[in-house]
């Protein structure tokens, strides 16, 4: 809560670290997929709230987070490719396709390689599964291969990446 005169205003970035603190993690990604605060505002709260419980595992899940991701799964391939030593990448990258602008999770831009991750509970019904679809005909036709990734493939995405920038690069 932030005191603005005599009225109590309610931080969004606060509200964040709250449900993090309750051991949900995807608050961050939702929060900055939303576009409802940024990782810059939740990491000032922290400071706010410096003495509250918790703390330290919202400072690790923040830091984690310092390429915005956009879901848990996002944050957890950040970390692979950090990990590896991978360079060049981009997160939620706009590109102009044919059906306006879309969001690439992560994007090897010079490469032209797009890294959709794909999690059940954005992609688990008949809907997105076709949305899916004709979202990635767009990146191909904007000229972008595409490769596709979930929780259970996540390990296979760096030695993927790995190769395909050995011929490319």
């Amino acid at each position: 809560m932030a005191q603005l005169d005599t009225i109590s205003v309610a931080d969004p970035a606060l509200a964040v670290l709250e449900m993090v603190a309750a051991g949900d993690g995807n608050a961050i990604c939702e929060a900055l997929r939303r576009g409802a605060t940024t990782l810059a505002r939740m990491q000032n709260a922290v400071k706010i709230v410096k003495w509250a419980n918790g703390n330290t595992m919202r400072r690790r899940l923040l830091h984690e987070s310092r390429d915005e991701p956009w879901s848990p799964l996002e944050r957890e391939a950040h970390t692979l490719l950090r990990a590896a030593h991978i360079r060049g990448w981009r997160t939620n990258y706009p590109v102009r396709t044919v059906r306006g602008k879309l969001y690439i999770d992560v994007a090897l831009v010079e490469e032209r390689v797009a890294v959709e991750l794909d999690g059940w509970e954005h992609h688990g019904t008949r809907e997105a599964f076709h949305a899916d679809r004709h979202r990635w005909n767009s990146f191909t036709l904007a000229g972008w291969e595409v490769l596709h990734f979930t929780y259970r493939t996540l390990p296979t995405m760096v030695p993927t990446l790995q190769q395909i920038l050995r011929t490319r690069r």
